[in-house]
């Protein structure tokens, strides 16, 4: 697929992840994506580093506000303007946590929580346009709201993004729906029965990490392609500990009161060629497996958290064409993932 450089607003641009620990979050990713990760310090912003794939940017890094706060995985939707996009979130009943503020030369963001507390960021761009591979083994392909109130959820959300709903059936399909904009799915809506918390791990949140920095397309060496494991692989040797800078004191305004495991939240979904393999390996990395790998309308599922207890989700895709009964077609050979495959204005 070709190099991003640019998001529709509304449209999941963007992920990164607060860690407690970076060092150890770099050393899992890198293991069971095959990611690579490069860092530059932020001034009094401490530290920000960017994971790629093949030289692409696929997601970001960065400490968590404060050692007590729990290590998290955050989403963020484009906007062509972050002031209208704060006050449409506050006239729909949201609260604003942080922001807009502008991140150097690279964008302006703005960090939310919808009436049900979970956590959302919007991103202007200037340098900075996003992810620039998704929809592809190891890129970002989905983004799930997981909530209790699905009907004042598709109401909030609907007036700050303009999004419809539709409801999945078939096999798998249970309490979801999709996200639409201009008729083409963006993202995904869950009903909360029970989210189960990782085993042993603390407290997972959203939107807890510093203001970012996500920068440019960094010098990256490349990390040429690499395959999803298949069952059966032998654990990955250690390449030694990562370089990643001191994380320093960062200065930056709070991002809010943590969440317990059950609390509504957005989950980042990452495509793999494998589930079952994949769950596998996170567990051999030190990760562990929240929600076992089971059949959706889209895909092979599964949820798992890294080391330090974010928690995130991978996806092994059904085939364009193939069993998707919960999917109508969009015009092209099987609707795209997540509303950014056909090229963007």
């Amino acid at each position: 697929m070709p190099t991003r450089t640019g998001y529709k607003p509304g449209v999941p641009c963007w992920v990164d992840l607060a860690s407690t620990d970076l060092t150890a979050s770099v050393a899992f990713y890198e293991a069971l994506f095959g990611w690579r990760a490069a860092f530059d310090t932020c001034g009094e912003a401490g530290v920000y580093g960017r994971f790629s794939q093949g030289g692409r940017l696929v997601a970001g890094i960065g400490p968590t506000f404060s050692p007590d706060r729990p290590s998290a995985w955050n989403t963020y939707f484009a906007t062509g303007d972050a002031e209208s996009a704060t006050e449409r979130v506050k006239e729909a009943g949201g609260r604003v946590a942080v922001g807009p503020v502008q991140v150097f030369d690279e964008g302006t963001m703005a960090v939310f929580q919808d009436p049900e507390g979970a956590s959302f960021l919007v991103w202007e761009p200037v340098r900075h346009q996003g992810a620039q591979l998704v929809d592809e083994p190891v890129a970002l392909c989905w983004s799930e709201l997981v909530c209790r109130d699905p009907e004042g959820a598709r109401a909030f959300y609907g007036e700050v993004f303009g999004w419809s709903a539709r409801s999945l059936t078939g096999p798998g399909g249970g309490d979801r729906a999709e996200w639409l904009l201009d008729g083409r799915p963006v993202a995904g809506l869950r009903a909360m029965n029970g989210v189960p918390s990782p085993p042993g791990r603390g407290t997972p949140s959203l939107g807890e990490r510093v203001a970012p920095s996500p920068g440019g397309a960094p010098s990256v060496p490349e990390a040429g392609t690499r395959s999803v494991p298949e069952a059966g692989t032998p654990p990955v040797p250690d390449r030694g500990a990562p370089s990643v800078p001191d994380r320093g004191a960062p200065s930056v305004p709070d991002r809010g009161a943590p969440c317990s495991p059950d609390a509504p939240h957005w989950l980042a979904v990452f495509a793999v060629a494998g589930c079952e393999a994949t769950a596998v390996l996170a567990e051999r990395c030190g990760g562990a497996v929240v929600s076992p790998p089971r059949d959706l309308p889209a895909g092979r599922h599964a949820v798992l958290a890294d080391p330090c207890g974010a928690v995130f989700a991978v996806m092994a895709p059904s085939p364009p064409g193939g069993a998707r009964p919960a999917l109508p077609s969009s015009g092209e050979s099987g609707p795209p993932l997540n509303g950014q495959i056909a090229p963007r204005g």
